[in-house]
């Protein structure tokens, strides 16, 4: 668990506007509304300062470079969140910037396809223990060095720390940081919140290691 002794004035405000924000999901009674509601709002692209953007086709999956002014060797894959109902929007980018701007690392971010137009059943009749709809039952074995960080307050924080072991059982060399107070992405409040800006701090320093290690 990080050593926080207390959570900021900072993050306690953004957790209300947060909070209220994110309540107001379940009131789109389709996935089509909320996604209609997200480009009203966010989807128009914005290149972040500093970053130079380039649209380009990974594999044939839409995709954009969000390349650094000052960059070194290696890349960055963001693979943006949204519970595979939700797509690539501003906010998305906004956090790939700050990961990629503070790694000094070129960010390759797909805008990956979506789920099918079903509100709360994603996986259909698949059997959700197939390891390609939940990670924790596939073989983990010869992953790579993994960084977890997690809200010690968000719902995904049991998932996280049932996986963990399971990633260690197979070998992996996995680091773990719970953040005491924090919602899911609380990254994405880089610039506002003390708490997010160590976040993406230790998110950085893991891939500046991690490349120096693997140049050696």
């Amino acid at each position: 668990m990080m050593n926080q002794a207390r959570v900021s004035w900072q993050a306690q405000v953004a957790r209300v506007v947060w909070g209220r924000m994110t309540a107001r999901i379940g009131a789109y009674k389709s996935i089509q509304e909320l996604r209609n509601a997200q480009a009203g709002r966010m989807l128009r692209p914005r290149v972040p300062r500093g970053m130079r953007r380039e649209i380009v086709s990974a594999g044939g999956v839409p995709a954009e470079w969000l390349i650094p002014s000052e960059e070194t060797s290696g890349l960055l894959l963001y693979l943006h969140g949204g519970a595979w109902t939700l797509g690539y929007y501003q906010p998305h980018r906004w956090m790939a910037r700050v990961l990629a701007g503070a790694a000094g690392l070129r960010a390759l971010v797909l805008d990956y396809r979506l789920a099918q137009e079903q509100l709360r059943s994603y996986i259909g009749a698949a059997d959700p223990r197939d390891p390609l709809v939940s990670p924790y039952y596939a073989d983990l074995r010869g992953l790579p060095p993994l960084l977890i960080q997690v809200g010690g307050a968000e719902w995904l924080r049991e998932d996280v720390e049932r996986f963990v072991p399971r990633a260690r059982e197979a070998g992996v060399d996995v680091t773990l940081q719970v953040w005491p107070g924090m919602w899911h992405v609380w990254q994405m409040m880089a610039g506002w919140i003390p708490e997010a800006d160590r976040a993406v701090a230790e998110v950085a320093r893991f891939c500046r290691g991690r490349r120096d290690s693997e140049a050696q």
